[in-house]
């Protein structure tokens, strides 16, 4: 009987530190009391219910410290990627412009494995072309990035639509004086497409443009104001569904080695 009195004792002293420590738990307890073991298991549950609370709050407070807003790179517009299947030196046309398939490859910032973005770069008539990617490192989390591609978090940022009007001189030759002035409006429409790999988001940008309008002066001609054909404009949705074909053909995948 001694020995379950002392049994008593220690619970009670355990229970009066926390009910010291916690002080709204359901059941509080006095000296030289019965103690009910349900009422001890209802302060138990009230602390683990409590902790499980911390855990939690700890838990999504580290997920938002390690998704940084600079992890988010735009504004993601509605749009749903669509593959168009490809092969890499594949010639596209999309609009009036010519596009020919390329393979970029690049490191994963982390695991260092390494990957090959697919994606389309407008060409001339003499195949020429100039592109660039670039990689960021970012915490982990993927809530910046809605869609998928191959599998990969993805984010399509807004198109933006912009017109260029651009006015200068044009020299005949770089040996002579006779030059003759120039009018040109330009529409031009871009994406950049963010891709996570692990703690590295790929971004490539994905661009077209289209000439509205272009017109040659004599050198003495510096009044524009009334050179703009206003009816002559192309609508930016045009601009803006190029792209958006444009984008179903980037493609993601990670190098045999």
């Amino acid at each position: 009987m001694k020995k379950n009195i002392k049994v008593i004792s220690i619970t009670l002293g355990l229970i009066g530190i926390l009910t010291y420590t916690y002080a709204s738990v359901p059941n509080k307890f006095t000296p030289n009391t019965v103690v009910k073991s349900s009422e001890i298991n209802e302060n138990f549950d009230s602390l683990d219910g409590r902790i499980e609370n911390l855990e939690k709050n700890t838990k999504d407070k580290d997920s938002s410290e390690n998704t940084s807003i600079w992890e988010c790179n735009g504004n993601p517009f509605e749009y749903k990627y669509e593959y168009i299947a490809n092969e890499i030196g594949d010639i596209i046309t999309v609009g009036d412009k010519k596009y020919r398939i390329i393979a970029v490859p690049f490191e994963e910032f982390k695991s260092k494995k390494h990957f090959i973005v697919t994606y389309p770069v407008r060409i001339d008539e003499n195949k020429a072309f100039r592109t660039s990617i670039y990689t960021s490192y970012v915490k982990k989390g993927d809530k910046c990035y809605p869609n998928k591609i191959n599998g990969f978090p993805a984010e399509f940022n807004n198109i933006g639509y912009s017109k260029s009007i651009s006015v200068g001189s044009n020299y005949e030759h770089l040996q002579t004086t006779d030059y003759h002035n120039y009018l040109n409006i330009e529409g031009r429409s871009s994406s950049f497409v963010s891709i996570k790999i692990n703690q590295t988001t790929l971004h490539v940008y994905m661009s077209l443009s289209h000439e509205l309008q272009k017109k040659d002066f004599s050198s003495n001609h510096v009044d524009f104001s009334k050179e703009v054909d206003w009816k002559n404009m192309e609508s930016p949705d045009t601009l803006v569904e190029n792209i958006k074909t444009l984008l179903n053909y980037v493609n993601i995948a990670e190098i045999e080695e």
